[in-house]
């Protein structure tokens, strides 16, 4: 199988990643991801990933470029756990809420005190379309954190990286045990 990633208006792009898995029924799935630059993707740049397999009767095109569309910048909103968590449980959850943005491209982090806290430590949904005639979406990130965690007053950040924000296309929204009484 060889699997070539190329820019309309560039060339040759270079993948970060290739990972070829043989399934139960002997199929195989091929995963690739291309890391782009932010202006090149909101300036309208369109990628293109072509696969070739011997098996195949002929090459597999496809393309993928930013969607048409006002852009619409998300609001961004921490909830602090519950008063009956924080008397109950060992672990508390903070959540993260993005909404009304466009397109649905988002990412969303968590900090702890300023320091990036690994995405295998907090889930975040896919985005969702928004009820009613508005392109928005809107999504929900998780974090469980422990009750002596949340106690010592450190603050947690949730960090929303998106196009449609100005400057550096981020937006931060804190809470911590002193601010979230």
């Amino acid at each position: 199988m060889n699997l070539t990633w190329f820019r309309e208006n560039r060339g040759p792009a270079q993948p970060d990643s290739l990972v070829i898995k043989t399934q139960f029924n002997k199929t195989v799935t091929a995963t690739s991801t291309l890391l782009v630059d932010v202006q090149d993707w909101i300036e309208g740049e369109t990628y293109y990933c072509k696969v070739t397999h011997p098996d195949l009767p002929r090459s597999i095109l496809r393309s993928i470029s930013k969607a048409p569309g006002k852009r619409l910048a998300p609001e961004v909103y921490v909830l602090s756990p519950r008063k009956e968590e924080r008397a109950a449980k060992d672990k508390l959850t903070l959540t993260c809420l993005a909404q009304n943005f466009f397109p649905e491209d988002i990412s969303v982090q968590w900090l702890r005190n300023k320091a990036l806290i690994q995405t295998d430590q907090h889930s975040t949904t896919k985005p969702h379309k928004a009820n009613g005639p508005s392109p928005a979406f809107f999504v929900y990130s998780r974090l469980v954190v422990s009750q002596a965690d949340w106690e010592q007053k450190n603050k947690f950040t949730c960090r929303v990286v998106h196009e449609a924000l100005p400057g550096s296309r981020t937006l931060e929204k804190s809470v911590s045990s002193d601010l979230g009484k």
